[in-house]
């Protein structure tokens, strides 16, 4: 028999705090192709540096292993939620803060940062620079980086959904450009994006990023014609983020940049309120 467990939640092991005034780049990466598979290539990426100003060397070998150990470090925090609710003990819901929740309304999230992303070359180099500047523009936001990219790669593994529009779990965070046909078993029918979290308990152990390869993207800052028929893909991609730190769509005044529709020609680059006011409550 097991007593006095604690019924605590393991998590903010980083603090983030709101520094409007930093713009620094997350990745000092220019977009290399990394092969995740040829051992030829593994020692491509020598390199990469933390927003805050840390900085780590190693080969994407070594990065994709401390992927797996992420992995089972989720692992063991949900059996430690096992061992709780075995106490006979159930985690208190919780307000959702605009976050997405799981079955007992708890909000996920990350037990970590940075949330580390593969960008699939399915990305043209163009593309490839808007999810920089979609990370930049997050990162730009907090004292220490949210989201790290690791670098494009041929060798991600195709995403495949389950019956429920999700992707399967394969251990890798990616940003990929799909088929249209893979939106076909989502619910949203007209969807330009979709952010996919796979997660136990309440922490989230994988997010991935699909984008509609239909559609006519354009990258920018200019403001086009609702008629003009063409997706800012910046906006695009800053709202796939916030999903991926655990945010649903927000609705209401000020521009939200989770708000569930974005225009064509709109440009919504501008994080607000509505959106840090959210990500408070949980990191």
């Amino acid at each position: 028999m097991i007593k006095n467990c604690p019924v605590k939640k393991f998590k903010k092991s980083r603090s983030l705090v709101y520094d409007p005034e930093r713009t620094t780049l997350s990745s000092s990466l220019s977009g290399p192709k990394t092969s995740l598979g040829d051992s030829a290539n593994w020692a491509k990426l020598k390199y990469y540096q933390y927003v805050d100003g840390s900085s780590r060397s190693g080969t994407a070998l070594e990065i994709k292993e401390d992927m797996i150990r992420k992995l089972i470090a989720s692992s063991i925090l949900f059996l430690m939620f096992a061992i709780t609710t075995g106490c006979g003990q159930q985690l208190p819901p919780e307000e959702s803060c605009n976050f997405v929740t799981n079955s007992l309304n708890r909000r996920v999230s990350w037990y970590r940062m940075p949330i580390q992303f593969y960008v699939d070359d399915s990305l043209s180099n163009e593309q490839y620079d808007a999810v920089l500047k979609a990370t930049e523009i997050w990162n730009s936001h907090f004292n220490g980086s949210v989201f790290q990219i690791i670098g494009r790669t041929g060798q991600l593994p195709e995403p495949e959904l389950d019956g429920q529009g999700r992707v399967i779990p394969d251990g890798y965070n990616g940003i990929y450009m799909v088929k249209p046909e893979l939106f076909s078993n989502s619910l949203a029918r007209d969807e330009q994006g979709k952010t996919s979290l796979s997660f136990r308990s309440d922490f989230i152990y994988e997010a991935d990023i699909l984008l509609d390869a239909s559609e006519n993207f354009y990258i920018g800052d200019q403001t086009l014609s609702s008629s003009s028929g063409k997706v800012e893909l910046i906006s695009l991609l800053v709202h796939e983020m916030g999903h991926a730190l655990g945010l649903d769509h927000i609705e209401g005044p000020g521009n939200p940049v989770m708000q569930s529709k974005l225009r064509y020609g709109e440009v919504r680059h501008d994080i607000t309120a509505a959106e840090l006011d959210s990500l408070a409550c949980e990191y």
